[in-house]
């Protein structure tokens, strides 16, 4: 079987359910990094995490564009949203605004897990 190098985009890497989401990640051996987002600086999962970013909250203007130069700089395989406010958020971009320049170009799709969303991007 093929090595996979998976980058993982787990959002809001300060909230309660981060540190478990995380070590859970460890022990996938596909998983090659974790990139950790959240709009505080002292997010607990700063600390778990191969990448951190302070990014502005999930409903805040300014969101998807931080989020989408980071998937692009860290070249991100799969995000995992872990707030309320940014499965909305990037539901709400990729269905509307983001779906047809997300598709063509990152050819990022949706896949409904139990009550999280992922998204999974090819480059």
């Amino acid at each position: 079987m093929e090595n996979m190098n998976i980058c993982v985009l787990l959002t809001s890497v300060g909230g309660l359910v981060a540190p478990g989401i995380i070590e859970n990640l460890r022990r996938i051996p596909e998983v090659s990094r974790i990139v950790g987002v959240d709009a505080s600086s002292d997010a607990i999962g700063f600390f778990m995490v191969d990448k951190s970013y302070v990014v502005p909250r999930g409903d805040e203007n300014g969101y998807m564009d931080v989020l989408w130069s980071i998937i692009k700089a860290e070249s991100v395989n799969l995000i995992i949203p872990a707030s309320d406010e940014e499965v909305l958020t990037l539901s709400s971009h990729f269905n509307k605004k983001f779906r047809k320049s997300w598709i063509r170009y990152a050819g990022i799709k949706t896949v409904k897990g139990n009550k999280v969303i992922l998204y999974p991007c090819w480059y």
